[in-house]
């Protein structure tokens, strides 16, 4: 059975109809048009979304990060998002928090997106439903209040820009999986096999964020493992690692191996 949606007709009846049916009822041929938005940065870059009738939010969503995640930096933090047919623009100030919008030749307006998700909330209403959709959106639950005076919303010196920082560290995860790669290649079956026995038996003990060791039988290891301890032996000799001075207060049989960065990309796969 395929997607089906509820609407009231012209009758006040309420009916179930298909999903293709209901985009006919919504879009008769009189109002169907091409929707494109043009997603840019400071820097020239950008990207292109097209839909007959709307843009689908994924589509939106996936073109905005993307664009984002790859240029965002405190250099490069204003990202316009321009609705061409309907000749309106939203400019996303990430290094602020403010958002301004501005259709045709009507006064520009702005908000501070201090609420979580608040900004992501508008850039997708916008994208998809346009400028008026914004008025639709609750100011309380999502801090929007829209003003003339931009100078008068600007943050003071201590204003961090968390979407700045996720930018920086998908560019930074991004450059580490890149690094990592181009190290020596593991043998696929053998890491494979650790990668089970350490999703089965094991965890990563790290200082800070730096990961210091791949610990194995983390429970301990009694007679009943020992046949599959000595399987992992055998596979951290294949695979090159080094096993650490396991340390005084571990589990009986427990094993430490150095961390290698290429097993830690593996098993994020795992984990």
């Amino acid at each position: 059975m395929g997607l089906t949606v509820g609407i009231v007709d012209e009758q006040g009846n309420e009916r179930t109809v298909s999903y293709e049916e209901y985009m006919a009822l919504k879009y008769p041929p009189e109002k169907q048009k091409t929707i494109t938005v043009i997603i840019r940065d400071g820097r020239g870059h950008k990207k292109v979304v097209k839909g007959e009738n709307f843009i689908y939010l994924m589509d939106f969503t996936t073109a905005y990060g993307t664009l984002y995640r790859k240029w965002a930096s405190e250099d490069n933090a204003t990202f316009t998002v321009e609705r061409v047919e309907d000749h309106a623009t939203l400019t996303v100030e990430t290094g602020t928090g403010i958002i301004g919008r501005r259709r045709g030749d009507e006064a520009p307006q702005y908000t501070r997106t201090d609420a979580r998700d608040s900004a992501s909330v508008i850039r997708g209403n916008f994208a998809c439903d346009g400028y008026d959709a914004l008025d639709s959106l609750d100011p309380e639950r999502w801090g929007i209040h829209w003003v003339a005076d931009r100078e008068s919303i600007l943050p003071d010196d201590s204003y961090v820009s968390h979407e700045l920082e996720i930018a920086e560290g998908h560019r930074e995860a991004a450059e580490r999986r890149r690094q990592i790669r181009a190290m020596p290649k593991l043998d696929r079956r053998a890491l494979k096999k650790f990668c089970q026995m350490w999703d089965q038996y094991g965890h990563n003990e790290y200082d800070g964020k730096e990961l210091t060791y791949h610990v194995i039988f983390d429970g301990g290891a009694g007679d009943s493992e020992a046949a599959e301890r000595e399987e992992l032996l055998r596979i951290i000799d294949t695979l090159g690692l080094e096993v650490a001075d396991t340390p005084s207060n571990a589990p009986e049989g427990s094993v430490w191996v150095c961390g290698d960065p290429r097993v830690d990309l593996e098993l994020e796969k795992w984990s």
